[in-house]
């Protein structure tokens, strides 16, 4: 399989503010996550809230419960620091509703190890608008869990998308579903898959492949696709609010008509018109890992592909004219169409040089080589 190279980037559009620091910190240590907690009206005054108060009452149910059930499903388990990057949000006193009790029976403490962790349905009365947010270090996966597969919608042709607007969602060998880019746990299955991983990826290994600052950025990498549909329907053992809005966002924009989707997003932070209006300008993103892992070996009918993708490629950049989002399909399946007539030729001249599958900078510089050869041995 072949890994795009770095510097090939569709045109994307940021909707949300930068973020203050890194999502992930390299180099062997723990990644960092984004956590919001809902503050009980104990610690509340007229006008400001106790912080320091109430990250020592979470930090001792966690002391208590080794587990802290967020709002959105995810499980803390890191006690919280000061010296964290805290933001306050003070909404007053407006009591919050708590989200219902999630079952906690024998899987779920086989699964995560915690006999029973604290849940804010305890004290739904106590809680209000009021929240902070807080960056922690925690690992994404687990100690002895790998990643296993990318989670893409291959049969919809449409990337499936973290709400923190990456599609790193990869699929583990604790059957998680688990957001590398932010390291939010989407789902938990009841059952694992059963295929055989191609390869299988620390959370540091898929740092080094695919963030922009990646060291093995430049390598070549084979990993296998578990396909949305696989998973849309099935048991599950625990889903978050991120998994259910995710699907609910995937399923609308990759099975709904163009028409659909204008009308849907018009006027939202999903209409790129919207930013761009306000002086917002649109960056350039590296290609989702999907699209980085693409099944181009010479097995397959290299013409057959490039024509495909190229087909792809313009009519959605025809569609762009209406639904600007099209661009982030065009310009990379554009990529793909030309990068796979340059292995054809390549191909063609001399099969010996894609035995080893590199990307596309060592193909353009063997097939200049070679026709440079060619034309050498042409003109004696």
């Amino acid at each position: 399989m072949t890994r795009k190279p770095p510097y090939q980037m569709p045109l994307a559009f940021y909707l949300g503010e930068p973020s203050t620091g890194p999502l992930k910190t390299v180099g062997g240590v723990p990644f960092s996550k984004l956590v919001t907690l809902w503050i009980p009206r104990q610690f509340l005054t007229s006008s400001d809230v106790d912080v320091e108060a109430f990250v020592e009452d979470v930090n001792e149910k966690l002391a208590k419960r080794r587990g802290y059930v967020l709002w959105d499903g995810q499980i803390l388990f890191t006690p919280l620091k000061m010296s964290d990057s805290i933001e306050l949000s003070y909404e007053g006193h407006d009591t919050l509703d708590a989200p219902p009790y999630r079952p906690w029976g024998e899987l779920e403490r086989e699964y995560f190890g915690l006999k029973n962790p604290y849940q804010m349905i305890e004290d739904y009365l106590d809680y209000t608008q009021s929240s902070i947010s807080a960056r922690i270090l925690e690992p994404y996966l687990f100690a002895n869990e790998r990643i296993s597969a990318i989670l893409h919608g291959r049969k919809d042709n449409y990337y499936f998308y973290c709400q923190c607007h990456r599609a790193d969602v990869v699929y583990t060998t604790a059957h998680r579903l688990v957001c590398m880019g932010c390291g939010a746990m989407h789902a938990v299955l009841r059952q694992p898959r059963t295929f055989r991983p191609k390869r299988v990826l620390t959370a540091q290994e898929w740092s080094d492949f695919f963030d922009d600052d990646g060291t093995r950025r430049e390598e070549e990498i084979d990993l296998s696709i578990l396909d949305f549909r696989e998973v849309e329907s099935i048991d599950m053992l625990w889903t978050t609010e991120k998994w259910e809005d995710a699907k609910h966002e995937f399923v609308f924009f990759a099975r709904s008509s163009p028409e659909e989707i204008a009308e849907a997003i018009r006027g939202t932070e999903r209409d790129p018109s919207v930013f761009l209006e306000a002086g917002w300008t649109a960056v350039p993103t590296s290609p989702p890992p999907a699209l980085q892992v693409v099944g181009n070996s010479v097995d397959v009918d290299l013409m057959e592909n490039a024509g495909h993708s190229i087909a792809e490629g313009v009519a959605s950049y025809l569609a762009a004219r209406k639904i600007s989002d099209k661009l982030v399909t065009s310009v990379p399946q554009l990529f793909k169409g030309i990068e796979l007539l340059l292995k054809s030729k390549l191909q063609e001249l001399d099969a010996r040089d894609l035995q080893d599958q590199r990307n596309t900078p060592t193909v353009l510089k063997r097939l200049a080589g070679t026709i440079t050869d060619r034309q050498s041995c042409s003109a004696r």
